[in-house]
């Protein structure tokens, strides 16, 4: 579903940590991940907002149980965006004026980028999975 680690509006890389050239509308391409899988990327945005209470740098949650969702560095529009795959990602650490993110397969990448923004996401993704396992609780009891 999701086969890359980074991905900007000009190149993407892969799980083997490769580099590969692109020339895409990445707000097209995040629109149509969300679209396969039952909702468009703005349904996605609103609906994480009503259900977290939050307004701005939010991630996108690309299935209903948040297993795969994806980090913005920027608005999806901008062209200098970098969308990391939340999903592959292991840990980010501040390293100098950068962030280092290290994904499951032990790739280790730099990107400039405050690594605050990166962990409220992941906070965000962390919250949303825990009410949504509340829930399912909930459902299991009646």
């Amino acid at each position: 579903m999701l086969n890359f680690l980074i991905l900007t509006s000009t190149y993407y890389i892969d799980f083997e940590g490769n580099k590969h050239n692109l020339n895409i509308d990445l707000y097209k391409r995040i629109n149509e991940i969300c679209l396969n899988n039952g909702s468009s990327l703005l349904g996605r945005i609103e609906a994480l907002k009503y259900s977290e209470k939050v307004k701005y740098k939010l991630p996108i949650i690309v299935d209903d149980n948040g297993d795969n969702f994806l980090i913005c560095t920027r608005s999806i529009k901008a062209d200098d965006c970098i969308v990391i795959n939340g999903s592959k990602l292991l840990k980010c650490q501040r390293k100098e004026y950068q962030s280092s993110l290290t994904f499951k397969n032990n790739i280790i990448l730099f990107i400039d980028i405050d690594y605050r923004i990166i962990k409220r996401q992941l906070k965000i993704i962390h919250n949303y999975r825990l009410k949504r396992l509340h829930k399912i609780k909930m459902i299991h009891c009646l």
